[in-house]
């Protein structure tokens, strides 16, 4: 199953960059390792997701699992909804970066 958001972090980077360009052109408040962090994050937390999902939903059965991963889906979403109320460059990327692995890492 493949989400469309997971190429989102491509497509909004030069949004971010308007936005804060301190974390996103300058790297005066973020490092560039951390701005990299963002995409790698996120699909290591669907593979690690699919694995352990993928055997919870044998263990709990697929119509539980299949609730809880809309569930914590759904609660992800919300936080990447929140994320430009961040106070700053750093404190957004680090925020973004949490809600993202949030929402990505936990299908199956």
């Amino acid at each position: 199953m493949c989400h469309g958001y997971l190429g989102a972090t491509g497509l909004i980077k030069p949004f971010q960059q308007a936005i804060f360009p301190d974390c996103f052109t300058t790297f005066e408040a973020c490092t560039l390792n951390e701005t990299r962090v963002m995409t790698f994050a996120q699909f290591g937390a669907l593979i690690v997701g699919m694995l352990v999902f993928g055997a919870l939903g044998d263990v709990i059965g697929r119509r539980l699992g299949s609730r809880l991963v809309a569930a914590i889906m759904l609660a992800g979403s919300a936080l990447l909804v929140f994320t430009p109320l961040a106070a700053g460059g750093a404190s957004y990327l680090r925020f973004f970066v949490f809600a993202q692995v949030w929402a990505s890492r936990l299908k199956f």
